[in-house]
């Protein structure tokens, strides 16, 4: 899932941030590189899950795509962390109104909260992540199947040839078809 509609949302729809709202590759160098002014918030992405194959001859997949939300709060008031939590609660609210029952994209179904925890705490800020998740549903239009069906020529038409059985015909050995065509045909697809 693309962070950048989700970083747009949320400086959009969350005034406590005031537009300090960015995204990372990865949660470890947030503490060292992070130089926004607290309350802030950092949209990471975090693991896909998969689903088995739905179908036997189209592509057919259903996929959980995650991500998390780190909020930043001071935490020098209080070095227990008590006045910090007391805000994430606050900030959690802020979150949920902003991205729960959204749909980022045409293909995903809309936003769930899965949970949160703390993972980081030093004396002057607190990290706590949310994490969020969406169902996403691959059809073979997305995949390397639906590609090579797209390059495949338009159908035009058919040739047919019929080789009927006939039990009663006394030269098969065994019965089936004999190899000889009995009709023929041509079938010709109309262009709309």
């Amino acid at each position: 899932m693309k962070l950048s509609p989700i970083i747009q949302r949320l400086r959009a729809r969350c005034p406590a941030f005031a537009n300090r709202v960015a995204g990372a590759a990865d949660f470890k160098p947030i503490p060292e590189a992070s130089n926004l002014t607290v309350p802030a918030a950092y949209v990471l992405p975090l693991e896909d899950s998969a689903e088995a194959v739905k179908g036997q001859n189209e592509y057919e997949q259903d996929i959980r795509d995650a991500f998390a939300v780190v909020v930043v709060v001071s935490n020098r008031s209080d070095e227990r962390g008590q006045a910090a939590a007391d805000e994430l609660d606050d900030l959690r609210a802020a979150l949920w109104r902003a991205l729960l029952g959204w749909c980022p994209t045409d293909r995903h179904g809309w936003i769930e909260y899965e949970g949160g925890r703390v993972i980081h705490m030093d004396r002057a800020r607190l990290y706590y992540q949310f994490d969020f998740g969406a169902d996403l549903g691959i059809s073979a239009d997305m995949t390397g199947q639906g590609a090579d069906l797209d390059a495949l020529p338009a159908l035009e038409g058919v040739h047919t040839t019929v080789d009927a059985i006939d039990p009663t015909d006394p030269n098969l050995a065994s019965p089936g078809p004999d190899g000889r065509p009995e009709a023929e045909g041509d079938f010709t697809i109309p262009t709309t």
